[in-house]
């Protein structure tokens, strides 16, 4: 929505998903904003093909490490762009996400101790998080100005974030196979070692310095919003 807030009153925005759920969320919040220039779209973003536009912006927040093919489903993403227009992509720096999941994680190595040689840990996300590697990843596509910057932030860690990461984010993956009961084994455990980190005793949670990587764009007129984050991040 703060897309759509910037490119009005004359511009759109298109913000494209998968998740019925998570789309019906988006359109009780933009009435509620009264943001009326937003489409919600349920559709694979990879095949999302738009008869008659040519995007300004398109912008993935937290997912293009997600895609089925990280490198052609990113091509495609670009191909939707008009002559000159940009590409928005946030994605974690090294360490910033890991320490999030890593109760569970390891609660997880108790249900299924073959996770431990898993290919998470070969997740393409490795490819793009530093500056350097995410720049050179970008100027594969042939894009004329990469630009990509650091951004710091502080998340208030806690057993109930750490549980929603494993459900929201691409971790929710590593469940499959398990029964509920294993599953909620390993939600109960996950819990308890994080209870056991180190707790700040100012407000009763652990801080952790998240860092994302950010190629910001500008965005005007159309946009086209691949969401495949947890939660709608515009």
């Amino acid at each position: 929505m703060p897309a759509a807030r910037a490119v009005a009153p004359g511009g759109a925005v298109d913000a494209v998903d998968l998740a019925a759920g998570l789309l019906r969320h988006g359109e009780r919040a933009a009435a509620d904003a009264g943001v009326r220039n937003v489409r919600f779209i349920e559709a694979d973003a990879t095949a999302w093909a738009p008869a008659g536009v040519d995007y300004d912006v398109v912008q993935c927040a937290f997912g293009v490490f997600m895609l089925p093919d990280m490198d052609a489903d990113t091509a495609r993403l670009v191909g939707l762009l008009r002559q000159g227009g940009r590409l928005a992509v946030a994605s974690w720096a090294k360490g910033a996400i890991e320490v999030l999941g890593r109760p569970f994680y390891e609660a997880l190595m108790v249900e299924k101790p073959e996770m431990a040689s898993s290919p998470m840990l070969g997740s393409p996300i490795t490819r793009i998080d530093d500056e350097g590697k995410f720049s050179g990843w970008l100027r594969g596509f042939g894009l004329g100005e990469v630009r990509v910057r650091r951004v710091p932030l502080e998340v208030p860690l806690n057993p109930e974030l750490g549980w929603s990461l494993v459900t929201g984010s691409g971790f929710r993956a590593a469940l499959s196979g398990l029964d509920d009961a294993a599953v909620e084994r390993m939600r109960a455990a996950g819990v308890a070692r994080a209870g056991r980190r180190r707790i700040d005793g100012r407000d009763g949670v652990d801080r952790h310095r998240n860092q994302a990587l950010n190629r910001p764009g500008r965005p005007s007129l159309h946009v086209a919003a691949a969401l495949w984050s947890r939660r709608i991040r515009l």
